[in-house]
């Protein structure tokens, strides 16, 4: 299902909702389609606790008891601020992302070649297009494959199709030798999208539920309000996560994550200062100087060896791009906005050891969203592709 391609009639009242590494956001929202005017009527966001030591399996129970609270906060407080914002209002679309390590984005190119000019068809289309989402399925992610891990395929998108070498709008009856098709699919853990199904069908059973991928849903926002920006390199981090993708020729071609994100940090903050985990988060939140703690020399120094380390893992991520390039000069930076000044600093020496020489970081923040004002920036993220979709397409 490709992004953008519901159009919208008049007024029209939707739920996104977000799904962090460590968090459950949601949002009614508003478009007010005739005067192109986004309202937020109710938003919320659950966190999951800080634990000592996080496992996969545990970690996924905690994202579903956070994603069922975050439904029940919905169902109660949400639909009772609807109502009193506007009676006559009826959700009609569930628009759900969902981020790294829940959601895996792939973009995989097909190549068919003949030594004899052919004519290009649906036929031939729908072919290369089932060959990349067969490849998709393939994929290996720690050693087994994305069936095996009980992932279901939530987004599909053909980006570019060319015709011996060049893009062409209209493909069908073109004669060439060579045909290209760029095609992005996005899997997301089953377990997850159940019980998010389970509590959407009780409180919302005729409405219409989309999934996406949180990195294909950045790449098709930041491709809206940048399309002259053929190169640029997103991060997005969560709670429990790093997460980049690679955008060249205006098409995402490559994304990867490693299981790191502020709450690990903080975790291992919290474990060298011998503080609460809390206290430790609160040194990465607002660039606050962990010097002021009055921690001994000894513990400031192994705090910044587990900077260091990370802006590590970080690099040899950025050197993951899927083809020989390094990563574009121009990286944009998605994460909770108290935590922007930090994680900027780090993804500049992260760029910096993975290319010996100097990027720009460009924070995402709501003031890019054409009048979407909220602190939580996946959420606005959310409403605002809810809300533009129609203009879009």
């Amino acid at each position: 299902m490709a992004l953008f391609s519901r159009k919208l009639a008049g007024d029209e009242c939707g739920v996104v909702v977000d799904i962090g590494s460590g968090s459950v956001g949601v949002a009614i929202v508003v478009s007010r389609n005739i005067e192109e005017k986004l309202e937020v009527v109710w938003n919320y966001r659950e966190h999951v606790i800080i634990r000592d030591k996080i496992e996969m399996q545990e970690s996924l129970r905690d994202i579903t008891t956070a994603l069922v609270n975050a439904m029940l906060e919905l169902s109660s407080n949400g639909l009772k601020k609807l109502n009193e914002f506007d009676k006559t209002l009826r959700v009609s679309v569930i628009q759900t992302a969902i981020c790294a390590p829940w959601a895996y984005t792939v973009t995989k190119t097909i190549n068919y070649e003949d030594e004899h000019p052919f004519q290009v068809d649906q036929e031939m289309i729908k072919t290369l297009i089932e060959t990349a989402k067969k490849q998709t399925m393939e994929t290996t992610v720690d050693g087994k494959i994305f069936q095996e891990l009980g992932l279901r395929m939530i987004t599909e998108d053909t980006l570019n199709i060319q015709v011996n070498g060049y893009t062409i709008k209209n493909t069908m009856g073109q004669q060439g030798r060579t045909l290209t098709l760029s095609h992005i699919s996005a899997v997301a853990r089953e377990k997850l999208l159940s019980a998010l199904e389970e509590s959407l069908e009780k409180i919302f059973p005729r409405a219409q539920k989309e999934y996406y991928s949180f990195m294909y849903l950045y790449y098709r926002t930041l491709d809206s309000l940048h399309p002259d920006t053929s190169e640029i390199c997103t991060i997005d981090i969560t709670n429990e996560a790093t997460e980049i993708g690679i955008i060249r020729d205006n098409i995402l071609k490559h994304t990867s994550h490693i299981p790191f994100g502020m709450y690990s940090l903080a975790r291992e903050i919290a474990l060298i200062c011998s503080i609460p985990k809390e206290e430790a988060y609160s040194y990465i939140k607002n660039k606050r100087d962990i010097a002021e703690g009055g921690f001994s020399k000894a513990k400031l120094e192994e705090v910044q060896v587990v900077f260091q380390k990370y802006e590590e893992k970080v690099a040899a991520l950025f050197n993951e791009t899927g083809d020989a390039l390094s990563i574009p000069k121009t990286l944009f930076l998605h994460c909770s906005q108290e935590t922007e000044e930090f994680f900027k600093e780090r993804m500049l020496n992260a760029a910096k050891k993975a290319t010996s020489t100097s990027h720009t970081v460009h924070t995402f923040t709501s003031e890019l969203l054409n009048g979407v004002t909220m602190e939580d920036t996946a959420l606005a993220m959310s409403a605002f592709t809810f809300h533009m979709r129609e203009r879009f397409e």
